[in-house]
């Protein structure tokens, strides 16, 4: 290699940024002047909680609750999954629930089938808030 190449390569290298630096979220915005301006948005660090019964009977209807939070404040009106573990590769959303004014949401559902299951909720994120996942809860059913 070159000394122009060697050059070209050290140069490349200080200017292009490490993929660290990249923000993970964009904006576009108009400036007054006309011109686009592309800023960065930092999403706030989100957590997922929830709680349900360690045991039920079949077919007994029992809640699953929980809460969307960011920092101490709730986040409203945001679509969480409940996923159904059934192995380390293999799972399968059960349904959806949508979080009131305060984050939280309640979710009623029965199984049929004795035996023991994990469930965990999900939340995609946004523009302002970062994805999550909720801890994993056992749920042993019996007859």
């Amino acid at each position: 290699m070159g000394i122009i190449s060697l050059l070209f390569v050290a140069m490349l290298t200080l200017c292009v940024p490490s993929v660290a630096a990249v923000p993970p979220v964009s904006k576009f915005t108009t400036a007054p002047s006309g011109n686009h301006v592309m800023y960065a948005m930092a999403q706030q660090p989100t957590d997922l909680a929830i709680t349900a019964p360690a045991q039920v009977k079949t077919n007994q209807t029992f809640a699953i609750t929980g809460r969307l939070t960011s920092g101490t404040d709730g986040i409203s009106n945001a679509q969480v999954h409940l996923w159904w573990l059934m192995s380390a590769n293999e799972s399968y959303v059960m349904g959806n629930s949508t979080t009131g004014s305060d984050g939280s949401f309640t979710t009623k559902l029965y199984l049929d089938s004795p035996g023991s299951f994990d469930i965990q909720y999900s939340y995609d994120g946004n523009d302002q808030y970062a994805p999550c996942s909720s801890n994993v809860i056992e749920i042993t059913v019996s007859q």
